[in-house]
């Protein structure tokens, strides 16, 4: 069992469409071994830098798109599910 499969705590995993070190099926992956405790996004468009790729694409466009703000869908959904999270009905 590797330690993935330990997790008993809420947890949300991203994955960002574009993302070249852990693209989107290895996202799923993880919350498949998670299990219930998983909550899982993808926000297409962006880089694992999570940005909005762009013109700035793969691995080279890093540096680039390290000077852009992170994309807004980000911490949006980081907000909602840290707000399911904490006020329960």
């Amino acid at each position: 069992m590797c330690d993935i499969q330990k997790v008993r705590q809420p947890t949300l995993v991203f994955s960002a469409g574009n993302d070249l070190q852990c693209p989107p099926e290895e996202g799923l992956a993880i919350v498949k071994m998670i299990g219930d405790q998983a909550d899982y996004v993808l926000i297409p468009g962006l880089s694992h830098m999570l940005r909005i790729e762009g013109e700035n694409t793969g691995y080279a466009g890093y540096a680039a798109q390290f000077k852009e703000p992170m994309a807004a869908e980000v911490s949006k959904e980081v907000i909602s599910w840290l707000k399911k999270q904490t006020i329960k009905p």
